[in-house]
């Protein structure tokens, strides 16, 4: 049996190596995300956002995980790149999954350092 931290995991990397086929692959077609700077509602609205912002995010990086069921909680270094060089992103993401697939994700981050460059 897969774990949820596996699926999660699958889902960061598909951001490191920008595969949005394999990305989209792993959401559910009613999936949820919210952010300080952005919400996206169901796989089209979130893989069209994520292509959007592939060419400026450079790693995620996983540095602790906390499970219950179905639901993951990762602290994260996100690198993005901007025009004034790399930026870290400290963040907390709370992913809650269904039958195997993303349903509904939060991210809790500082969004002043990347508002600039992200457009709602």
């Amino acid at each position: 049996m897969t774990k949820p931290t596996d699926i999660v995991n699958k889902f960061y990397e598909t951001w490191n190596t920008k595969d949005v086929d394999t990305m989209a692959s792993l959401l559910n077609d009613d999936v949820m995300y919210e952010g300080p700077l952005l919400t996206w509602n169901g796989k089209r609205e979130y893989v069209k956002g994520a292509k959007e912002l592939l060419p400026m995010c450079g790693q995620v990086k996983v540095l602790k995980q906390y499970v219950d069921d179905n639901s993951v909680l990762s602290i994260l270094d996100i690198t993005l790149n901007s025009p004034e060089g790399p930026i870290v992103c400290h963040t907390a993401d709370q992913v809650e999954l269904k039958n195997g697939k993303l349903y509904r994700t939060k991210a809790f981050y500082d969004p002043r350092k990347i508002a600039k460059y992200c457009s709602p």
